[in-house]
């Protein structure tokens, strides 16, 4: 499991598979969330904007935790 350093106070799932470099854009993010290929914590998460917490874990090619750096 990869840690992944957020410096933000939130972060949408969108967001998070961009800046994680997952995906090479937004839209590609809203199809593979689609396609239900995107995990949190252990479920399928269809749900785009979904604000992700800190420690929540990400599975997408791989599995990625979050850790906010600003609270």
């Amino acid at each position: 499991m990869i840690d992944m350093d957020v410096d933000s106070e939130t972060i949408t799932l969108i967001q998070f598979l961009k800046v994680a470099r997952l995906v090479p854009s937004g839209g590609i993010a809203k199809v593979v969330i689609d396609d239900e290929r995107v995990q949190v914590n252990g479920e399928i998460c269809s749900v785009k904007k979904q604000t992700l917490n800190h420690g929540d874990v990400v599975k997408y090619e791989g599995e990625y935790r979050v850790n906010y750096l600003r609270s």
